[in-house]
């Protein structure tokens, strides 16, 4: 962490453990705050603004971390979000003994960076309901929790952005997707299709030659050509992280109250849906093309680990395939023959490899030498099972690449020269779903927030 004069000038180093997200300074400016973590705790360090007299102000055990930290208008109080055993909760901290208030209740899924009102009696922060995919802007009383919302609808503020006036205006920043979907046709031409507006901002799955498409809070299945657009409804509040699975089914990431985050499967032809998981913590399904095995990460919040885990549809047996304690897993692909799972660990100093495979029978994992720089979005195995395919991100312009497994260099297979690729997917005879565009971010002003 650093100090710099706000017309520039000498940098001046203040602390070498900081995390990021987590720095706020004292109302009279004599003090900052920031985050910290060691092996077993998360802590909130104090230190003069000069870097001395660095003092531990609060403690959490891991993995129940402090994630953002904001100074009340009070000298005596900070605001605090952090990781708790059921999402990401509201946090008062008292500065002189470093006691913890929760001011979040239960329903509350995520929230965001706080805000204070100038008398210090509200915090404001941009929050999701458990199981709702946009934040609102909610107003907390700082003493007991109570909590309404200031905003409300179909706008989706940033988590990270909100900050307040000292006359009590609000500044926050929203977002938006601007979305089209690009599909090959029968000449093997990638073009355009119509779509909805934010239309495949999460994911897009090609099931039986038509495309399915989600935007988190809804599916959408089309013919291959964009026509004869159909909503798929389910009891989930979420669709995330689509993956043909079988004759006519698409499976994804569902949310419910009872359940939480879990695994399910819909029918895009009847529109019936089936719960696959018990939950409360599994995603980022991957399917087998027969609909008979479902591949997904199942994490354990209590212990911070995560597992991936192979479960038969037909026998309702698990197997854990692959664990990693603490959870750096992401991304499992299941290959088109159904023996192997690819997926992205983090490199540690044992091995620096990023991507792996891991037998679906079980195993050791063997690692991965290809180029895919990165996890978002999910890259996809080529219907041989000889390459992968993946996105490459050059200047902010996507594009998919083919890195083939026997090492040989990787090939472009589009040449967009305009926008970010959302996701996209490879259907079995070869043909491309790609969502891509750009997201649209705008600064709002909230005057007098109350």
């Amino acid at each position: 962490m650093y100090r710099i004069g706000t017309l520039g000038g000498p940098v001046t180093l203040l602390a070498t453990d900081a995390e990021m997200l987590g720095v706020t300074v004292s109302p009279d400016g004599k003090h900052i705050a920031y985050i910290t973590e060691t092996p077993n705790e998360s802590q909130i360090i104090s230190i003069d603004a000069d870097g001395t007299n660095r003092r531990v102000t609060a403690r959490r055990p891991m993995p129940q971390r402090f994630y953002s930290i904001e100074w009340s208008p009070l000298p005596d109080t900070l605001a605090a979000v952090a990781i708790g055993k059921t999402g990401i909760g509201l946090l008062r901290v008292d500065v002189a003994d470093g006691s913890i208030r929760d001011l979040s209740v239960s329903g509350w899924g995520l929230v965001g960076q706080p805000a204070w009102s100038p008398d210090g009696a509200t915090i404001f922060a941009p929050a999701a309901l458990t199981g709702q995919p946009t934040f609102q802007i909610w107003a907390f009383d700082a003493s007991t929790g109570v909590h309404r919302p200031l905003t409300a609808g179909s706008t989706d503020y940033d988590p990270l952005t909100l900050s307040a006036t000292g006359t009590g205006d609000l500044v926050a920043m929203t977002r938006s997707y601007a979305t089209s979907i690009w599909a090959t046709d029968q000449f093997a031409h990638l073009r355009p299709i119509p779509i909805l507006r934010g239309e495949g901002s999460d994911s897009v799955a090609w099931v039986d030659g038509q495309i399915v498409t989600s935007n988190s809070v809804e599916m959408l299945v089309h013919d291959a050509d964009g026509s004869n657009p159909t909503r798929l409804q389910s009891y989930s509040a979420i669709y995330s992280y689509l993956d043909r699975c079988g004759p006519h089914q698409v499976v994804y990431r569902a949310f419910d109250r009872e359940h939480r985050s879990h695994i399910a499967r819909t029918d895009i032809v009847s529109g019936s849906t089936t719960r696959l998981t018990d939950g409360p913590t599994d995603y980022e399904p991957a399917c087998s093309v027969d609909g008979s095995t479902l591949v997904f990460i199942h994490t354990s919040w209590q212990d911070n680990r995560c597992s991936i885990t192979r479960k038969s549809l037909d026998s309702g047996q698990s197997l854990t395939l692959y664990e990693t304690d603490p959870c750096k897993i992401y991304s499992p692909i299941l290959s088109p023959d159904g023996t192997k799972v690819l997926f992205y660990k983090e490199p540690d100093a044992k091995d620096a490899s990023a991507w792996a495979v891991v037998p679906l029978t079980g195993g050791s994992p063997q690692t991965l030498k290809i180029p895919i720089p990165t996890v978002e979005p999910n890259p996809s195995w080529a219907p041989d099972g000889k390459s992968i395919l993946y996105v490459d991100v050059t200047n902010r312009v996507g594009n998919i690449w083919s890195a083939p497994l026997d090492g040989k260099p990787p090939r472009k297979l589009t040449a967009f020269d305009a926008d970010q690729i959302f996701a996209f997917d490879v259907s079995p005879d070869n043909r491309l779903a790609i969502s891509r565009g750009s997201v649209v971010r705008d600064v709002v002003l909230i005057k007098n927030a109350r």
